[in-house]
């Protein structure tokens, strides 16, 4: 990493720092009073359908909506107290009322209760160790809509995302791993985050990014380098996200950095060290970006947010399956690994799996892509590296993936891409060779 890099990553850290707070604030001064006849009627759609509903079915786990967290979004959005305006951009404050619902599901049944008649308020709580950077597109997109308008306009939204990076990855002569990044897609089940808040921001930046990156990858090289936008990516993700499966925006990234590099002749020890360089931006810019707000939230707060923000990363990365607290019953590795993968021994997803598995195995066939099946020495290692992200991440946050398996099982997808994505260098080797002696390609 040069001189110039380590400006722009220094640049880029403190920009969208500085970027992400002003978001906020402008989030916290739009009056609750315009958003208030919607988030009721949110209300009742979230009351109808309960805290956990499952979109496809019960059996698949990652399909059941949190409209729990849901809830809770909804919630801090509808808070309007006496702080000032950089108060209120960085505490997280809601109001706790009466529970009137009794579902069992904490934060569902404070929204549910806040909204029914004549609500007895309890107090005002903070959720102040996140950025909350949903905030300032959720509450815009409430102006104008509710809750069920919403889920519409992002299953549009997501739906035209995917087909902009099969259309630029087609663009780009990457047909093949088009294909493998559709697979990929699938098994994410993008349907729960069309309708579930909290699920579709990892969805959209994951989606976005590869948008930007597709489009622009050669400016982006020249301009700040790829390691600096991968720790941008960090830091968005951290931003936005509840802690759901932020990794799949590094796994997705590191193997759409490998296919657009075919064609630069990249091999070998190169691209370990890029995959070490751009995962460890990664995880600078999305650490940085958790630290940074906590050293904000107490300067500005005058409130350690350091300690109830330490005390869930205790519980988070602890060995028990405690929810709110450490308890004594203690989990394993295995233990949390099995939860997470029980979530795709589904038949759907067999079908779906072999179907894409087919495919391939028929290119490489039709293809005579074995040939070249000598060449991939060089990239495995990094397919089989980026499969490792998942359960790396299960290792380090074990409570927190064993509690939350519904969707912190989609982690896994890095797998089923890098699977895919091996398949589909294999078939790019040869593509590329034939683009350069000028015949055409899948």
């Amino acid at each position: 990493m040069n001189m110039k890099m380590v400006r722009n990553g220094i640049l880029a850290f403190a920009g969208v720092i500085l970027l992400g707070w002003f978001c906020n604030i402008l989030a916290a001064a739009i009056p609750v009073s315009l958003i208030e006849e919607h988030i009721r009627e949110s209300a009742v759609t979230l009351e109808q359908e309960g805290p956990f509903k499952p979109v496809i079915g019960e059996t698949y786990y990652d399909s059941i909506a949190d409209n729990n967290t849901d809830a809770w979004m909804l919630l801090l959005l509808d808070y309007e107290g006496e702080e000032g305006l950089l108060q209120r951009s960085l505490g997280g404050y809601f109001k706790a009322y009466e529970n009137t619902s009794n579902t069992d599901a904490w934060a569902f049944d404070l929204f549910i209760s806040s909204q029914g008649e004549n609500p007895m308020e309890q107090g005002t709580l903070t959720y102040s160790r996140y950025w909350h950077g949903w905030m300032l597109p959720l509450k815009v997109l409430l102006i104008f809509m509710n809750y069920e308008d919403i889920r519409y306009v992002s299953m549009a939204a997501i739906f035209s995302l995917v087909l902009a990076c099969i259309f630029l990855l087609r663009k780009r002569n990457l047909g093949y791993y088009a294909m493998a990044f559709l697979a990929a897609v699938f098994f994410m089940l993008p349907v729960t985050a069309m309708v579930s808040f909290e699920y579709s921001f990892v969805m959209y930046i994951i989606l976005i990014s590869h948008v930007i990156l597709l489009k622009f990858y050669e400016k982006i090289r020249d301009s700040i380098g790829i390691p600096v936008y991968f720790l941008i990516i960090g830091m968005t993700v951290c931003y936005f996200d509840f802690l759901t499966y932020p990794a799949l925006t590094l796994g997705f990234s590191l193997i759409t950095c490998l296919f657009l590099e075919l064609g630069e002749n990249v091999r070998g020890i190169k691209n370990l060290l890029n995959l070490i360089l751009r995962s460890c931006m990664w995880g600078t810019g999305y650490a940085g970006m958790w630290v940074a707000k906590w050293v904000i939230g107490t300067l500005v707060l005058k409130t350690n947010v350091f300690t109830a923000a330490l005390a869930q990363l205790e519980l988070r990365t602890s060995n028990t399956d405690g929810v709110s607290e450490i308890t004594e019953n203690v989990i394993s590795f295995g233990m949390t690994l099995e939860r997470n993968l029980e979530v795709y021994r589904n038949t759907g997803f067999l079908a779906v799996g072999l179907t894409f598995l087919l495919i391939f195995v028929y290119w490489i066939i039709r293809r005579k892509s074995y040939r070249v099946v000598s060449k991939m020495v060089s990239v495995l290692p990094v397919f089989i590296l980026t499969a490792m992200i998942p359960f790396a991440w299960c290792f380090i946050l074990k409570n927190h993936t064993y509690i939350h398996r519904n969707f912190t099982s989609n982690v896994f997808v890095i797998v089923v891409l890098a699977f895919f994505g091996c398949l589909a260098y294999l078939q790019e080797l040869p593509s590329f060779t034939c683009q350069a002696k000028g015949e055409t390609q899948m």
